[in-house]
């Protein structure tokens, strides 16, 4: 039994003052679909009142999401909403910890929510890995429509995205890669620097690089439950992993290091494609290489959507197999745009240009 799981089954003011102050940051944009369920789940948690405050850093929304943070702030005061006129995530998470009053940092997803041991199993896993600085669990696909559920399940297999570490339930372990959900020691912050505002996408993973660079640890937790809405379309789920790579790219060139091989598999596959077709234009027996890559990535395409059929139900076979190329050739040609950005014209040393968050 853990430290904090002993002390919350005893009573009494002396023994709440002992638990760390915790805010939980939300950074939204036109979330009024989302948001209500997802600060309500914060609240709902099994952590003591008033040691739990909820920071919604609005993007200046254009929908009703700062009159539904507002009301729900008349109801309970632990709500706050704060303001973010840059309106991208990083700046988001920055104006969050600025305004934070607790000694541990949560990070939830506008358009998630969370399981109601959330807090606590975070603070406990924090208190017990005094060499842990960061941690995050278990991040488990929410669906709204048949394609939702089809690009959920893809992104969760380890064909569409490498096994992912934060896709395991019931795990816990360090890891040295992607943590979802991200918990912090507000320290932390003061010690490796603020979210790195240049970083549209993977400011979070930019954030873990520094961590482990600095000499801390990050920690897994499969129970604690991170819920999240899968993409709705295709396209989205396009836009989504193509910045995804292209941001990938600019991560490894700040940390100098490849965390694991999953971040540079569908850059090289992609890379491998261009480099069969160029070839069969130079070499005409390359063509038989080229139709040799494709029957295999064909049966592999098959076996994947196999394997999703019998979890999911036979119609979102039909559809895996464009979610899997979306997912892989996105990504893929996301890192060749960010070599060209970042490496071939130099662009990491100048901030890119600002864009909105969203999904």
């Amino acid at each position: 039994m853990t430290q904090l799981q002993e002390n919350s089954l005893l009573s009494g003011d002396e023994v709440i003052r002992d638990l760390p102050m915790v805010s939980v940051i939300i950074p939204a944009r036109n979330e009024e679909k989302f948001i209500e369920t997802g600060i309500r789940a914060v609240l709902a948690n099994n952590y003591p009142i008033n040691r739990l405050e909820v920071l919604v850093v609005d993007g200046m929304s254009e929908d009703r999401t700062p009159d539904i943070v507002a009301q729900l702030s008349q109801e309970d005061p632990r709500v706050r909403l704060v303001r973010n006129p840059r309106r991208i995530t990083p700046a988001a998470f920055n104006e969050g910890v600025r305004n934070a009053r607790g000694d541990i940092v949560c990070i939830v997803g506008g358009h998630s929510t969370v399981s109601p041991d959330f807090v606590r199993l975070s603070v406990a896993d924090l208190l017990d890995h005094p060499d842990v600085w960061a941690m995050g669990g278990a991040c488990v696909p929410q669906y709204s429509s048949f394609v939702s559920q089809t690009i959920g399940e893809a992104s969760c297999s380890p064909f569409g995205t490498g096994g992912a570490r934060y896709h395991c339930r019931d795990h816990v372990c360090y890891v040295t890669d992607a943590i979802a959900g991200p918990v912090f020691w507000k320290w932390v912050f003061n010690k490796v620097g603020y979210f790195d505002e240049e970083m549209i996408r993977n400011q979070d993973v930019d954030m873990t690089d520094r961590i482990i660079a600095a000499g801390g640890k990050l920690l897994h937790d499969g129970r604690r439950i991170h819920y999240y809405s899968s993409r709705s379309s295709f396209q989205k789920l396009w836009r989504q992993y193509w910045q995804y790579g292209f941001w990938r790219i600019r991560n490894m060139q700040k940390s100098g290091r490849i965390t694991t091989a999953r971040q540079i598999v569908p850059m090289l596959f992609v890379g491998g494609w261009v480099v069969l077709i160029l070839a069969t234009l130079l070499w005409r027996p390359a063509k038989h290489l080229l139709m040799a890559a494709g029957a295999a990535y064909l049966l592999l395409l098959l076996i994947g959507a196999a394997k999703i059929g019998r979890s999911a139900g036979f119609r979102h076979s039909l559809l895996a197999p464009l979610a899997f190329v979306i997912l892989h050739f996105s990504y893929g040609l996301g890192c060749l745009h960010g070599i060209w950005t970042f490496c071939i014209r130099r662009r990491g040393d100048k901030p890119i240009e600002d864009q909105k968050s969203s999904r």
